[in-house]
């Protein structure tokens, strides 16, 4: 405590000892005189005014103490307050980061639930796709089945269809050969003119292959046949001029007459 307030405290408690000091001593100068009682009433209001003074000091010493009190309690108050805030911020901001914290794991999980499903998906498409697939090889397999069987029967038919030829014409020469050989058996009794050879060079070579009898011509004078016309290549003339030389009775075969087809 301070100089000032020891002074005040010791103001207010000398006031009743100087309260009772004064009565008794009105009590004891009741017989003095005027001038003496009208300078104790005056020594008295004196000190009254001194204590109505001390105590109006006293007054403000607790007033001011009060106030400090208030003033310290106000900022103890401010500062349990700012406490309590800040402890309020750190839950709200503990509260922000576990509720960001809950919505990334929701947020993963939701992924996670969308990858499985796509990767279900891919699954099921490629299992689609791999049945596709195999159908379409079984159909594959099953198309090129039926495509050699088909070639294997075109193939037995065609076979057969060219062996059913080559004997119609074995045949058709077998019976030519026939007729030839008939023919060269009756002409051998007859005489051997330029008509029976010219005739017999025309037979021939409607036989020959290679050679078309209606594009040459024959025409025999004196043993020597003349064949003319338009063949298809050389090696036609050398069928027709050997055919002609085989006859019988000729003695020579002109075929300068024969000309290639340009």
């Amino acid at each position: 405590m301070n100089a000032f307030k020891k002074k005040i405290l010791v103001s207010a408690l000398a006031m009743p000892l100087a309260a009772m000091s004064g009565f008794a001593l009105a009590q004891d100068s009741t017989t003095t005189n005027d001038s003496s009682s009208l300078k104790l009433e005056k020594t008295l209001s004196h000190d009254q005014m001194m204590n109505r003074e001390d105590a109006k000091k006293h007054d403000e010493i607790v007033r001011h103490d009060r106030e400090v009190k208030e003033a310290a309690a106000q900022r103890k108050s401010t500062m349990n307050s700012g406490d309590m805030h800040e402890g309020h911020a750190v839950g709200a901001g503990a509260s922000a980061a576990s509720a960001a914290q809950a919505r990334k794991d929701a947020t993963e999980a939701q992924q996670d639930r969308m990858n499985d499903r796509m990767d279900a998906k891919k699954d099921a498409i490629d299992a689609r796709k791999d049945r596709m697939e195999d159908r379409m090889d079984a159909h594959k397999d099953a198309v090129d089945s039926r495509q050699d069987r088909m070639n294997d029967s075109m193939d037995a038919q065609k076979d057969a269809q060219q062996a059913t030829l080559d004997a119609r014409r074995e045949n058709l020469e077998n019976q030519a050969d026939a007729k030839k050989e008939r023919v060269e058996d009756k002409d051998s009794s007859q005489p051997v003119t330029d008509t029976w050879i010219t005739t017999k060079v025309k037979a021939t070579l409607a036989t020959t292959d290679g050679v078309s009898s209606t594009d040459v011509s024959v025409n025999t004078v004196d043993g020597t046949v003349y064949l003319t016309g338009v063949v298809d290549d050389a090696a036609s003339i050398e069928k027709a001029t050997a055919a002609a030389r085989d006859i019988k009775g000729v003695k020579k075969v002109d075929a300068s007459g024969l000309k290639v087809m340009r």
